[in-house]
């Protein structure tokens, strides 16, 4: 299992740890995923232009998805209370799709 996998299914259970983060993704965005993680949908957003820029994402009641449209690729979703991290899920999803 990868460490972005790794790191989405803890992110899904509602936890995360920094060494898998660090593996994970790319350095100058741990600060974007620890404020979104937390519920910023600012940062969300800067970690979604870095990740998958270009992708039309869009943010429901407690759910969140990506996709890239002019490519027709698969949807990539997320689930949590704080829209936030429903928002980072789909993102990483989406991320390790294009890995």
């Amino acid at each position: 299992m990868s460490d972005l996998r790794k790191l989405i299914e803890m992110v899904e259970a509602d936890y995360f740890e920094v060494q898998v983060m660090e593996k994970a993704i790319p350095l100058r965005q741990w600060g974007n995923f620890i404020a979104a993680y937390h519920g910023s949908l600012d940062a969300a957003r800067a970690l979604h232009d870095a990740l998958v820029p270009g992708w039309t994402f869009d943010i429901t009641n407690g759910s969140a998805f990506v996709c890239d449209v002019a490519k027709a690729t698969p949807q990539y979703s997320g689930q949590c209370r704080v829209h936030a991290a429903a928002w980072l899920i789909a993102i990483l999803k989406a991320y390790e799709a294009r890995q």
